[in-house]
């Protein structure tokens, strides 16, 4: 995502790049890589910098993620973009 960084409004806004287990820069992280798993490592990452609410732009099988959080914490997310989607189903 570095090359969008120029594009996105810094001043206004907070940015969460987050790598899942197994991938970029959590590819050595441990864990069951399961969509649970996923979820929860999300909203931990969002809790830690003090977000009770946010959105989510997700890529690819990410998107499965994202629909998962739409369903386990409704209050959380304020709205999920889903680019180049893997649906929900497979």
């Amino acid at each position: 995502y570095d090359a969008t960084l120029p594009y996105l409004n810094q001043r206004d806004f907070q940015f969460a790049f987050v790598d899942l287990r197994g991938y970029g820069a959590s590819k050595d992280f441990s864990g069951e890589f399961t969509l649970e798993e996923a979820s929860q490592d999300v909203l931990e990452t969002a809790e830690s910098l003090g977000w009770n609410q946010f959105h989510l732009v997700t890529y690819s099988m990410t998107a499965l993620v994202g629909q998962n959080l739409c369903a386990l914490a409704p209050s959380k997310i304020k709205s999920l973009i889903a680019i180049c989607p893997v649906a929900a189903n497979g």
